[in-house]
């Protein structure tokens, strides 16, 4: 039997993070960086705001040296790392409330 409507999604909710690899590979192909299991997640995405702003100012920084063309494509990063920035502290202003 098909199903019209879908069951409804069950409660994920979030509360700390996972351990989660990244970075460059090291000699025994291996990530040289993690994120620690068990950070709760306002802590995180705090942390993810501040990141966020470094890397918008970055953008920033960038785009006033670069030629008219390459200036399309740091606005455009820009434009996703702002709006990243803004969904994260919507999340955390929600929390606050």
């Amino acid at each position: 039997m098909i199903k019209i409507t879908p069951d409804p999604p069950q409660d994920r909710t979030i509360t700390h993070t996972v351990e989660k690899l990244f970075g460059p590979l090291d000699c025994n192909n291996r990530p040289l960086f993690t994120v620690r299991q068990g950070i709760a997640i306002e802590d995180a995405l705090v942390n993810v705001v501040m990141l966020l702003n470094c890397a918008e100012a970055t953008g920033w920084d960038a785009a006033e040296h670069l030629e008219f063309n390459d200036k399309a494509l740091a606005f455009a990063m820009i434009q996703s790392v702002g709006s990243a920035r803004a969904l994260v502290e919507a999340l955390l202003e929600s929390v606050e409330v």
